[in-house]
């Protein structure tokens, strides 16, 4: 976790100061809570802003690497690499998180319905997490259950926000060398799509809370994680007028299911 943000001054040279300090610094003063909030969220939108573009290009940095771009590697230094660039990815996708909850909060978040491929996306989104499964030896197993057009209407950036935070919530929370199963229905005109996995098991005290705003149980488990994925999938799967709800099984299997309307 980043604690400290390195500044140059000019009569003093490389100083660190703690993000802490900087932070409550920032805030003195502020006449009333409200505006002192805004500032906080307007300063943590501002800094995750700025740790993207070194983050995008440390992942790409390390994709060449292991595609061999400088020379070939061996087995121990693969699989070094691959564990960065999924603590990498992983932080990439708590930075995009941090920014949609921000647009959220001040009401800038456009969806922009178009026809895309539900494989397709669903493929690619997995292709993306590749390094972050392969940390546990995760595999998945993609299902379409009696569906030949897998076209629907919803917008794609988004959409892959979704299955990317279900995706790693049920890698986080699932065992080694588990499987995540992904399953797409179609029911009257709504894609049904359901990722569900074997893990650490929900109670039904956290259910009731999943998708709040900041609700996270990675502490109870000593997991990473602020809470943000499971509420942002909730508001983006509502801006397209569809549902999302969590089920679980007393087999331990935990499944979240969503739903998109497949009228264009």
């Amino acid at each position: 976790m980043l604690k400290q943000i390195c500044f140059y001054y000019p009569n003093e040279g490389m100083k660190y100061v703690s993000i802490k300090d900087l932070y409550n610094d920032l805030f003195k003063g502020k006449k009333t809570e409200s505006e002192a909030l805004k500032e906080k969220e307007n300063f943590l939108a501002m800094l995750t802003h700025d740790l993207k573009t070194p983050i995008r290009a440390q992942i790409r940095a390390l994709e060449l690497l292991l595609n061999n771009y400088f020379g070939p590697l061996n087995s121990k230094q693969r699989e070094i690499i691959e564990e960065i660039l999924a603590s990498n990815q992983y932080m990439q996708n708590l930075a995009e998180n941090i920014l949609l909850d921000h647009k959220l909060e001040n009401g800038k978040l456009v969806i922009k319905k178009a026809k895309n491929d539900i494989k397709l996306t669903i493929e690619n989104t997995i292709k993306s997490l590749k390094f972050i499964l392969l940390e546990k030896n995760q595999k998945t197993n993609v299902q379409f259950k009696d569906i030949e057009d897998t076209i629907c209407n919803y917008d794609d950036i988004e959409i892959k926000r979704v299955l990317t935070n279900l995706i790693i919530n049920a890698s986080e929370y699932g065992f080694n060398n588990s499987k995540i199963n992904i399953l797409v229905e179609k029911e009257a005109n709504n894609f049904k799509i359901t990722i569900s996995n074997k893990g650490i098991e929900i109670t039904n005290e956290d259910i009731n809370s999943l998708f709040n705003k900041y609700s996270t149980n990675s502490k109870n488990y000593r997991k990473a994680g602020a809470g943000l994925g499971l509420y942002i999938c909730k508001i983006i799967i509502a801006a397209h007028g569809g549902t999302i709800e969590v089920e679980k099984q007393n087999d331990g299997i935990t499944s979240f299911i969503f739903t998109l309307n497949s009228i264009f």
